[in-house]
């Protein structure tokens, strides 16, 4: 249910993280002189990225931050397509404490996003089609690169998302057996986190997934949706299916329709809506009771990276395993990711999508796999240019 996050990470050594195996810095370096552009260095791990910014006035001794999908790196930074209990998220955080050495207690959420991935009554497509609004804002059509398509109410300080994950996964290549619509909410700022108590990762463990609930329910509920199993055939079908007829109502007249629609759809308690309302709650009472982790993609991700892998021998870039290389091997290379498309596809996808330019992704494999080592290999040649600059530089770095 927990997702992405941003953190202020407070309390912890930039030098140290700096040096520490798992993580590669990179930063933007002028190609013609070799000079040092931007404020900040980053690396990343598993689908998350820490950024180290340069010391400032308000800022002398520097700043970190840490951003990413907590799911996404559960599942070793490739997917989110399947649960994640509150359980998981401590396993996480308490993971991420170790392995870099973070305080939960000073790590300050600036950014948080909730979501539930549930097995709709309908088509996805078709309950994405009739969910006109969000309150009083039009629920838009919105698509990027990175993240697909799917409809979005845009706040001031949150965003609401609504999306058929399994078109999404096609998107990427992943086949899945049946449908799942995710539902979500995003604080883009605190300010609405400040009033659930929510500050830092020890507050959000705290906060718990029982509390979430009522948010996402509610989230689903504000949706002004058009039920065609309850309204097709009456004398209101051709209004209430029409987006355009509730934009131009005046305010009065939108309060009294919706009133009238959310009445007409209390009537019939099987309605659509309710469906879904009710398959929201069984999926978070699922995730809060059952310890049985299920995977919908029907895949089983190799255990690589991390403390959750024992002794393995990791890439400094990707975090990823390279067991399968010559000794001494410290970066993914040519061999590695050969092995990854052909045992891991969905790993791969991953690595195309982190590390490969988009021109590059309509090339065949065989050269695909040539610029994948080769821009990881630069990441980590960057890093060491970086590491270098400060050297000669004898910039200091203190913790906070």
């Amino acid at each position: 249910m927990i997702d992405y996050i941003k953190l202020g990470v407070n309390g912890i050594s930039i030098p140290e993280l700096e040096r520490n195996p798992l993580l590669c810095f990179t930063t933007r370096i002028n190609p013609e002189t070799g000079e040092y552009k931007g404020s900040h260095s980053r690396a990343y791990y598993k689908n998350l990225i820490f950024r180290v910014y340069d010391p400032t006035p308000a800022n002398p001794y520097g700043r970190v931050t840490l951003e990413g999908s907590l799911h996404v790196y559960w599942n070793e930074g490739v997917h989110n397509y399947n649960d994640f209990r509150i359980e998981d998220v401590r396993s996480v955080i308490d993971e991420l404490s170790a392995l870099f050495n973070l305080n939960p207690a000073k790590c300050i959420i600036r950014s948080l996003e909730i979501g539930v991935n549930i097995q709709p009554p309908e088509p996805s497509e078709r309950i994405i089609q009739y969910s006109l609004f969000h309150k009083t804002k039009r629920l838009k059509d919105t698509e990027t690169r990175k993240e697909g398509s799917y409809i979005l109410g845009q706040y001031d300080w949150h965003l609401i998302k609504i999306y058929d994950k399994r078109k999404h996964a096609e998107g990427r290549g992943i086949v899945l057996d049946h449908e799942i619509l995710r539902i979500e909410k995003k604080w883009k700022c605190t300010e609405e986190l400040r009033n659930l108590k929510i500050f830092t990762l020890s507050d959000l463990l705290e906060f718990g997934l029982h509390n979430f609930e009522s948010i996402l329910v509610q989230v689903w509920d504000e949706v002004l949706f058009y039920c065609w199993q309850t309204l097709d055939g009456t004398r209101y079908a051709a209004n209430y299916s029409n987006p355009n007829y509730w934009r131009d109502l005046k305010k009065d007249n939108f309060k009294y329709h919706r009133k009238r629609l959310r009445e007409m759809l209390a009537a019939n308690p099987g309605n659509v809506q309710a469906k879904v309302r009710e398959a929201i709650k069984g999926k978070i009472k699922e995730l809060k009771t059952n310890p049985t982790q299920i995977n919908p993609l029907g895949i089983v991700l190799n255990q690589i990276g991390g403390s959750r892998s024992g002794t393995k021998t990791v890439c400094k870039v990707t975090g990823l395993n390279i067991e399968m290389q010559k000794a001494g091997s410290f970066l993914l290379s040519h061999s590695g990711i050969r092995y990854y498309l052909k045992n891991e596809p969905l790993i791969f996808l991953h690595l195309k999508k982190e590390y490969l330019t988009k021109n590059w992704a309509n090339q065949d494999q065989g050269v695909q796999v040539r610029e994948l080592a080769h821009n990881i290999r630069n990441r980590w040649n960057n890093s060491r240019i970086r590491a270098q600059r400060l050297v000669d530089s004898g910039q200091l770095f203190l913790s906070f």
